[in-house]
């Protein structure tokens, strides 16, 4: 009896957890910003990622330092967009060199305001990832 007992409860726990796994989750909560799904616009540069483009690479200025070392590579800034479009609390995800990931900031926060986020079409916060090259010619 207690075999069969503990075989139903070990095929409801697998049925129940399955099940819930299936269930699409409304939303998702990251650093009191909320990511949507449906309804949801993200943030962009104003122009699009070929204007973002053009305007990382005519102000980027590689650290004299890390040139001299040879660092080249890409790094990744996480940017908080708020519903004005003003960017804040960036942070280096992957970094590459300390005075490269200080040069990423600097220009990060030198950015012109973005086109917010929207959900249900009225603006609002977001975090974003800027991918940032550091390339020796």
């Amino acid at each position: 009896m207690i075999k069969i007992l503990k075989l139903l409860f070990a095929i409801n726990l697998l049925y129940y957890s399955a099940k819930a796994q299936q269930a699409p989750i409304p939303q998702q909560q990251t650093d009191s910003v909320l990511v949507y799904g449906q309804n949801y616009e993200k943030a962009h540069f104003p122009g699009g990622d070929s204007v973002l483009n053009r305007y990382l690479k005519n102000n980027i200025t590689y650290p004299i330092a890390a040139r001299e070392n040879g660092i080249q590579g890409r790094l990744r800034v996480r940017v908080m967009i708020d519903e004005t479009g003003l960017i804040s609390k960036p942070v280096i995800i992957r970094g590459l060199d300390a005075q490269c990931d200080s040069e990423a900031i600097r220009l990060v926060r030198a950015m012109p305001p973005w086109v917010p986020a929207t959900y249900k079409k009225k603006p609002t916060k977001s975090i974003q990832e800027i991918i940032l090259s550091f390339r020796l010619q």
